[in-house]
């Protein structure tokens, strides 16, 4: 199926479609098979140095653990730990995993913001890197903006930075922020973010991504 656009011409399989979906699709099974689309882009050797004893769930294991669950839509955090013991398994590592989720949820915890940003970065350049002329449109890498919300724990930290929502009470529920991010009509990427509490108006927060 075709769809014309009146002001991007030539963009119609880029905005519907099966080609999407399909390449959507297989990058899904690929990152569902643990670390086999992680370690084409991410080094394991970013994760190097993070905790000093020796886990199942080292900070490279429970990375693709959680991207993994991420992207598969409704997916619970006893599938990453199936999925980290079928990896096992296949790997045919002597110890095995638990089935308990405590493990997994607690070493996801302790990955430190500074190194995921890091990531971030590094796929936002392998992304640019990528990206071939002819995915422009006339010589232009097009970028498109948009927001979105999120919640979070109901913790002290989050508290102070992202309030409850206008018709929540305190204390039932969760905390809730919105996002701004930059994506690339090219590549589909995301470029760069601006996370801020609900209360921000997205026009503002727009700008801090342009410039």
């Amino acid at each position: 199926m075709k769809i014309n656009t009146l002001y991007l011409p030539g963009f119609s399989h880029r905005l519907c479609g099966r080609r999407s979906n399909g390449a959507a699709a297989r990058l899904i099974e690929r990152a569902v098979k643990f670390d086999g689309l992680v370690a084409r882009f991410v080094a394991p050797s970013t994760f190097a140095g993070i905790g000093k004893r020796d886990r199942i769930f080292t900070p490279w294991v429970t990375f693709c653990a959680f991207l993994g669950q991420v992207l598969q839509r409704g997916a619970s955090c006893r599938d990453a730990v199936c999925r980290v013991q079928a990896w096992h398994l296949q790997a045919g590592a002597a110890t095995s995993v638990d089935d308990a989720t405590g493990g997994y949820c607690q070493a996801r915890a302790r990955l430190p913001i500074t190194v995921l940003r890091t990531v971030f970065s590094r796929l936002v350049e392998v992304a640019h890197q990528r990206t071939r002329e002819a995915d422009h449109w006339l010589g232009h890498n097009v970028k498109v903006i948009d927001g979105g919300g999120l919640s979070m724990p109901d913790t002290t930290a989050n508290r102070k930075v992202y309030p409850y929502a206008g018709c929540q009470r305190k204390g039932c529920g969760f905390l809730t922020g919105q996002m701004v991010g930059m994506c690339s009509l090219a590549t589909g990427h995301l470029v760069k973010f601006v996370l801020s509490s609900w209360k921000a108006s997205e026009a503002p927060l727009a700008r801090q991504l342009i410039g």
